[in-house]
């Protein structure tokens, strides 16, 4: 990806602006361990699915 294909990134866009991401790094063991099975459990049901 080069320099200006970044701007149209939705991954670029996500690494600097990602609130869930930043709430989830700033999370304790407990509450990541806690999402951690919630997604698991959506992959498991959702797998597949796009």
């Amino acid at each position: 990806m080069g320099y200006y294909d970044a701007k149209a990134s939705a991954d670029f866009k996500n690494k600097i602006n990602s609130p869930g991401k930043k709430l989830y790094e700033n999370a304790d063991a407990k509450m990541k361990a806690e999402v951690d099975k919630h997604a698991a459990d959506l992959n498991k049901k959702f797998k597949g699915c796009n």
